[in-house]
Formats: structure tokens, C-alpha cells, sequence
């Protein structure tokens, strides 16, 4: 028989025959032999073996039968199940037109999703609710993959439905075990932990007061955090020692004002400056949302460099400001959440460009007068009257399309602006000699 399913794999349209073969064998065979020993192959016909446990009429019992087997060796058999219930059980073709999009090689399991001609949510519930009772393996063994799937399910579902509950506490312990245990805190900027991040955005609008304390945490907003009272610690003897060298008084190193107490999250920075990943705080919680940007946009105050240089009477320093992009092609409003944020929420968007904005030129302002140089500050009421002012001087932002002196960071938020504010914000917004 396994020499047939081999033989009926090469052909999509046996595809559904195999998988009942799987329950088949699942549902009569107490204990599961014959199953697992299709399923360790690594071919087509184990995929579709696999795939039986979710389309079968009890998948919680058969769940919980094979909760062992499942989770063993490093959950080898929950990962890929998780992996291929977010291909079959989803709408068809989507998974494989955003990899094709994204320029990646589609397998011939994705490329046959196509002719599947309906999608099969209901066995994301089963799923969902046997990852939320066994966490705390999820958590050791499968986080990002729990973090995908929990993703997968609160975006493409309205508020009502059901397990989006289960999908956002497992996205939610993912998410603390990640920021509590992570010891590259300052280099953990892979694509796996990104994505949990990202997950726990979208569990925000199931349960904000779990959710904002860890975005706050891994933002670099909690004082009380171990990172803030290792960071403070290093800071000040740091200082001290600089201060004697140079027989100088310490300097102030209470955080900035909208800054972090200790660096974020290095994945976390990262995947709130993803585009659009934030919208469910844009749309629910501008106001954090804001917070967050700015956070992970503004450097620690210890790690700041307060004295600029010169030379040839340009002023150069480091703003406060992080280096959040540095690619100089491409369409600059794209880069970041600005764009987006202005699409979701503009009063709310303008307000962070305004006060991102202020704080890199009085930054800019306080380093040049401090060399002694004379500069004169210009006050700019912001687009739309809005009750932010813009501050700015020629050092700051002498920026337009082609050529940019301002830092980095500051044109993709002042490209957004002047893009969803529309051509006429040219002499407002990329001039740019604030005089």
C-alpha cells in the first residue's frame, strides 16, 4: 500500500484520498503505528498524513493522543503541522501569492493550493485550543511558529470569532517568555523573533493590559526593568570615570524626555519600523503607538553624544536620534510606519512626526551651540494647524529629495508627511532651510 500512495502522491487530485487514508488509519488504530511511521518518511504522503489529524472529525481527541509524539524531538511533528495548517486551513492560494510576490520558490504542495476551492477554518480552532493547554512546551520547543499561527488567525478574523482568545494568550506567553529570557537583548534582531513581536501586536485588541506592558518593556519604557537598572548601573560608572579623567562635572543622564531608560529590544525596534505591522495600536492606541515609535527611535541618554564637531562650519553630531535606515534609494515615505500611521490615525501620526521632529533639531540646536556657533532656531507651525510646532534650523534638516543632510531617521517620517499631505506640503515639508 505505501508503494500505491507514493505512486497517487505525484497527482494533486489524490491529494484529499490520501488525507482520508490518514484518518483512517488515525481513528482505527489506537495506537497510532501505522500513522507515524508515513508520517517519519518526509514525503508528500506524510505531509498528507499529517494534515489528517485536523481535517478528522475529532481532531481534539487525536490531538491530545499524539500531544507525546507531537512535541517530541524538539515538537518535530508540531512545527510542521503548524506549518502546513497555516497553508491548507487558510484561504486558498493567499500564502503562496504573497511568497511569489515576495519573489520566493513555491514547492508543488504550495503551487497545487490553487486548484483547493475552499479554505478550512474550522480546524484552526482545534489547533489553536490544543497549542493554548500545552504553552509551556510551545513555549520551549515551537515559539515562533505559535507566534505565526496566533498572528495568522487574529488577522484574517473579526473581533466576534471564536479562539481568538487562545490565539492571543499564546502569542502573549510567547512574547513574555522571549523578552524575559533573551539574553541577546541588543542583537536579537533575527526574522523569528520579529515575527513574535509582531504576533503580540495583533493580540493587543484581544487583551490590551497584558499586551501594553510588554511592549513597554521591550521598548525600553520600564524603569523598574532589569535592562534599565543594568543600563543605569553602567551608565553612571561610566560617567564617573569620564568625569575624572577629563576633571569635569557629571553630566545629566536622566532619559530624554520620550526616550527609552534603556535600549529596546533590538527585534523589537525592528518590527515596530515595519511598515504597517502596528495597525492594530495605530487604530486602538495611537497614543502608544506614538510612545513606541519615539522610544525606539531616540537614543538612551547615556549613549548619547552630547558634543558635536565641525568642520568647515558644518555641524555634524549624532541628534539623539538612532540610525534607523540607512538606504538612500527607493521611495523614502515607504521606509517605516509613517506612512501607514498617517493613513490609520493623521492627527495622531503628525503629532510623532511634530514631536520627532523637535527633538532632533533642539538636539542639533544644543550640540551647535555649544561649540559656540551661531545659529539662529526657527519655529514652524505644523501642517493642518495642528498644536505641535516644528522646530528646525538649516543644520537640522537642509534636506530634499536628492540630497539629505538631516539624519536618517528623519526622512522617511518627513517623506511620509509631505506624501499624505500632497505636493503642495513641498515648500512646507522638503524644502527644507528652516530660516
Amino acid at each position: 500500500m505505501s508503494d500505491a500512495l507514493e505512486a497517487k502522491s505525484s497527482r494533486p487530485k489524490w491529494y484529499r484520498a490520501i488525507r482520508m487514508v490518514g484518518i483512517h488509519f488515525l481513528e482505527q488504530d489506537t495506537s497510532t503505528e501505522t500513522w507515524l511511521r508515513y508520517v517519519g518518511k518526509g514525503t508528500v504522503v506524510s505531509d498528507l498524513f499529517l494534515d489528517a489529524v485536523v481535517f478528522s472529525a475529532n481532531p481534539d481527541e487525536l490531538l491530545e493522543n499524539l500531544s507525546e509524539s507531537l512535541f517530541d524531538s524538539d515538537a518535530l511533528l508540531a512545527k510542521r503541522l503548524v506549518r502546513r495548517a497555516m497553508v491548507i486551513c487558510s484561504v486558498p492560494g493567499l500564502l503562496a501569492a504573497r511568497k511569489e510576490a515576495a519573489g520566493e520558490e513555491l514547492t508543488s504542495i504550495l503551487r497545487t493550493i490553487q486548484r483547493d476551492p475552499k479554505p478550512y477554518l474550522a480546524a484552526f480552532g482545534s489547533l489553536l485550543q490544543f497549542l493554548e493547554r500545552h504553552v509551556g512546551a510551545v513555549v520551549e520547543h515551537m515559539p515562533h511558529d505559535a507566534a505565526k499561527i496566533s498572528q495568522m488567525w487574529l488577522e484574517m478574523t473579526p473581533k466576534h470569532w471564536d479562539f481568538r482568545d487562545e490565539a492571543s494568550k499564546i502569542a502573549i506567553a510567547v512574547c513574555e517568555s522571549q523578552i524575559a529570557s533573551d539574553r541577546r537583548w541588543l542583537r536579537s534582531d533575527d526574522e523569528e523573533r520579529e515575527d513574535i513581536f509582531k504576533a503580540v501586536f495583533f493580540a493587543f485588541e484581544e487583551d490590551p493590559q497584558s499586551v501594553t506592558p510588554l511592549l513597554l518593556n521591550a521598548a525600553g519604557l520600564n524603569p523598574d526593568h532589569h535592562q534599565a537598572i543594568r543600563a543605569r548601573e553602567r551608565a553612571l560608572e561610566w560617567e564617573k570615570e569620564r568625569s575624572e579623567i577629563l576633571n569635569e562635572p557629571a553630566r545629566d543622564l536622566t532619559p530624554w524626555p520620550n526616550g527609552p531608560a534603556y535600549p529596546p529590544h533590538a527585534a523589537f525596534r525592528k518590527a515596530c519600523l515595519d511598515g504597517d505591522a502596528m495597525w492594530p495600536i495605530f487604530k486602538d492606541a495611537p497614543d502608544l503607538a506614538t510612545r513606541l515609535i519615539l522610544a525606539v527611535s531616540i537614543k538612551v541618554r547615556s549613549e548619547d553624544v552630547e558634543e558635536g564637531y565641525h568642520a568647515g562650519g558644518v555641524g555634524y553630531n549624532e541628534n539623539g536620534i538612532e540610525r534607523l535606515f540607512l538606504s538612500t534609494t527607493g521611495k523614502h515615505y515607504r521606509q517605516g510606519p509613517y506612512l501607514s500611521f498617517l493613513a490609520i490615525n493623521p492627527e495622531a501620526a503628525i503629532t510623532l512626526i511634530c514631536e520627532f521632529a523637535n527633538f532632533a533639531a533642539s538636539r542639533q540646536l544644543a550640540s551647535i551651540d555649544s561649540s559656540g556657533s551661531d545659529v539662529v532656531l526657527s519655529r514652524v507651525r505644523s501642517p493642518l494647524k495642528h498644536g505641535v510646532d516644528w522646530q528646525g534650523d538649516e543644520h537640522g534638516f537642509h534636506w530634499n529629495r536628492g540630497l539629505m543632510s538631516a539624519c536618517e531617521s528623519m526622512v522617511p517620517a518627513l517623506s511620509a508627511l509631505e506624501k499624505y499631505l500632497g505636493e503642495g506640503a513641498v515648500g512646507l515639508v522638503a524644502a527644507i532651510r528652516m530660516e
